[in-house]
């Protein structure tokens, strides 16, 4: 059993007895606890500010904030920012060959942070590199089959110190965003053994009172994100659409189409991207998931 979040009120292992251990038939399941009492009339972002203030007690300084231009992203940032506890906001530039992969996650970033007066720490990462020559290790380590997890694993090396927090996502509707991949992650987190910093991987579900917290009015499930954050206080900017930061990449590898062989297409002709980017960097990595096919997710 591996278990995340405050007290580690998510738990995760396969069957239901949780073991770490797994064997080929074995379902993959998630248990949470339940909903904890509140006690106060507390606003959301209010919430946020109290669980900020609680890793500001146990986690080490400085707190580098990993950002793109999604909502969730500025989230993080705006709740930190009321909450008036320092903190740093790194932001990674995928750049390869003298070209910009991702400029355009990060626009809104920088329309978030020129309104809120921040300061944005840009890093710059050659993402083609790693791709062609260090995806496999951080996939097989870590048992994550998601190009972008492993990319996001592999930008913690960017930080020397202090305490790094990726924004994650909170419950809706009853259910966890988390996929086995998406905790690959946490494993990092929990293998890597890094003296120099310390790993938040989803601060949304780091702790329960937080992760819950929007969950609370269920008119808020038709919403889309975006007004759902501002409804509860975070003002954030919305992309023109949902943004990986991998799209420009993904067009850039459609033109080698020769790099995958006629036995890997026809072993993923099932999936459901035909792209050279998945056909790559995504489907060779599924084997830790093929038993997933019916993922399980339950509270106690």
């Amino acid at each position: 059993m591996l278990s995340l979040g405050e007290n580690g009120w998510i738990k995760y292992g396969w069957t239901e007895q949780l073991n770490r251990e797994k064997n080929p038939k074995d379902h993959f399941y998630i248990k949470f606890s339940p909903e904890p009492k509140k006690n106060t009339n507390n606003s959301v972002l209010d919430i946020a500010i109290s669980c900020i203030e609680k890793i500001s007690q146990t986690y080490p300084p400085p707190y580098n904030l990993m950002c793109s231009g999604g909502t969730d992203s500025q989230a993080v940032c705006y709740a930190w920012l009321k909450s008036g506890i320092p903190f740093n906001i790194i932001s990674v530039k995928y750049v390869s060959n003298d070209v910009w992969w991702n400029q355009h996650d990060l626009v809104t970033l920088e329309k978030f942070s020129d309104i809120n007066k921040l300061k944005v720490d840009y890093k710059e990462f050659d993402v083609i590199h790693f791709l062609e020559n260090e995806l496999t290790n951080v996939a097989v380590t870590y048992e994550c089959s998601s190009p972008q997890i492993s990319t996001h694993i592999k930008m913690t090396d960017l930080v020397s110190s202090g305490t790094i927090i990726f924004s994650g996502n909170f419950i809706m509707q009853q259910k966890l965003s988390l996929t086995y991949a998406l905790l690959g992650m946490h494993k990092y987190s929990l293998y890597k053994k890094r003296k120099d910093v310390s790993i938040i991987p989803f601060f949304f579900l780091e702790y329960p009172e937080l992760a819950y917290a929007f969950d609370k009015d269920g008119n808020g499930h038709s919403e889309i994100k975006h007004n759902l954050y501002n409804k509860y206080g975070f003002k954030v900017i919305q992309q023109d659409k949902k943004i990986t930061g991998f799209e420009e990449l993904k067009n850039f590898y459609d033109k080698y189409h020769g790099r995958v062989n006629a036995i890997d297409r026809i072993k993923f002709s099932n999936k459901p991207s035909r792209r050279v980017f998945d056909l790559l960097f995504r489907y060779p990595y599924e084997g830790f998931e093929n038993h997933l096919e019916y993922q399980l997710i339950t509270k106690e």
